[in-house]
């Protein structure tokens, strides 16, 4: 069994436990008993924390080997220090400082300072004459695009970035360009090799901090989040609690729990690739289309088509229960499977240029054709909720 020294020497400072670390080994020698010196038959030694007894004798199976030897071993490791940990409440052990770009000079220069706590300013006359704690650093967006890569480990939701029960840090991701993070927040919620992660992306200041967080961090104001993405999760999560509450079966069903990421790794992508493109539609079509309750809309549709697949079976419940703005909400979703069919699915070819320019979108400007479908079909969404679920709240 092997094990990161490092990640085991914080467990333990973590959990306050001494690591015991038994031997038990036996090794034969064709070595004849008698040619073992008599002080090496038996040796005894007690150091500290360790302890062990080797004996050598003769071997029972002359045909193979002469002699063997026994090793019995024990080391107690105690713990390192609680500061060591390297995890919240406790002091990350890697104290090295990373400074991160706040301001710019008259020259157009960058001026940094480091994200350590204790080396900023409050509003109770910590460090006077350095920059406040809630000093706003700015970073490309594409510095999300690792936790977004490995949604088992991490996950990036409204004005949260969070690994496992690890660390936590709040974020502002509400910016169409840029994701804000307070100067004090990255030196103490963030452990020393994500600050250098966040480094490579930081830029100077451009602009402000989102209204949602100046409304949440500085008026203390429940306010939802204006970008596509997280309002598109916002939505589909109320409409799948809603209408399941309202009618006794759900729109879309539950993920298998080998899709259970799929809503929390729905986003804007944070480059032009168009790898991201791709993923992002099949991510919204496995989620609008796929998840679609077919059994239920189809009880519910009248006469269908022999092989009537999701699709045209909300089309029969919308036109049945007469949704007026059905036409929209199919022209979304076949729009989403054509893009998924002819795009992220097959190879490219003109049917996918053409839903690309139906949809009004530069092919240069990949995130804006995600930032539209997550428009439409947060739209679509709310309509449905609000037609068929009434003023119902999402609890």
């Amino acid at each position: 069994m092997r094990a990161r020294l490092k990640h085991l020497r914080q467990f333990q400072a973590g959990t306050g436990l001494h690591l015991a670390i038994y031997i038990d080994s036996i090794r034969y020698s064709e070595l004849p008993l008698a040619q073992v010196p008599g002080n090496e038959r038996e040796r005894v030694e007690i150091a500290g924390t360790t302890r062990w007894r080797r004996n050598v004798v003769d071997c029972d199976f002359k045909e193979e080997y002469e002699s063997f030897s026994r090793l019995l071993c024990k080391v107690i490791l105690p713990p390192p220090a609680r500061d060591q940990a390297g995890v919240w409440p406790f002091k990350d052990a890697d104290n090295r400082e990373v400074a991160f770009i706040i301001a710019v000079n008259e020259n157009g220069g960058e001026i940094e300072h480091t994200s350590d706590p204790d080396a900023l300013g409050n509003y109770f006359g910590a460090n006077p004459g350095a920059p406040h704690y809630l000093t706003p650093v700015y970073f490309r967006r594409e510095v999300l695009a690792k936790y977004f890569a490995e949604p088992e480990r991490y996950n990036v939701s409204d004005g949260q970035l969070t690994c496992l029960s690890l660390w936590s840090c709040q974020i502002d991701n509400d910016l169409p360009s840029h994701v804000v993070v307070f100067l004090g927040d990255l030196g103490r919620d963030l452990p020393y090799e994500e600050r250098l992660h966040w480094r490579q992306f930081n830029v100077p200041p451009e602009g402000g901090v989102s209204e949602t967080s100046f409304r949440r961090s500085f008026l203390v104001q429940f306010t939802d989040a204006q970008a596509p993405d997280l309002t598109f999760r916002r939505e589909y999560v109320s409409i799948t609690r809603t209408w399941e509450r309202a009618h006794g079966w759900p729109l879309f069903l539950p993920p298998s729990p080998g899709d259970s990421h799929l809503l929390d790794t729905v986003c804007i992508p944070v480059t032009n690739s168009q790898v991201e493109l791709d993923v992002q539609v099949e991510l919204l079509t496995k989620l609008l289309v796929d998840s679609l309750n077919e059994k239920e809309l189809a009880a519910r549709a009248g006469a269908l088509e022999k092989g009537a697949k999701g699709i045209a079976k909300l089309t029969g419940f919308l036109e049945r229960t007469r949704f007026p703005e059905r036409q929209s909400v199919i022209q979304l979703l076949r729009d989403l499977q054509t893009l998924r069919s002819t795009g992220s699915a097959h190879r490219k070819g003109s049917a996918y240029e053409k839903i690309i320019a139906r949809l009004g979108v530069d092919p240069t400007r990949k995130p804006d054709a995600i930032r539209r479908l997550l428009e439409e079909a947060t739209a679509a969404l709310r309509a449905l909720r609000q037609h068929y679920c009434g003023t119902q709240a999402a609890g």
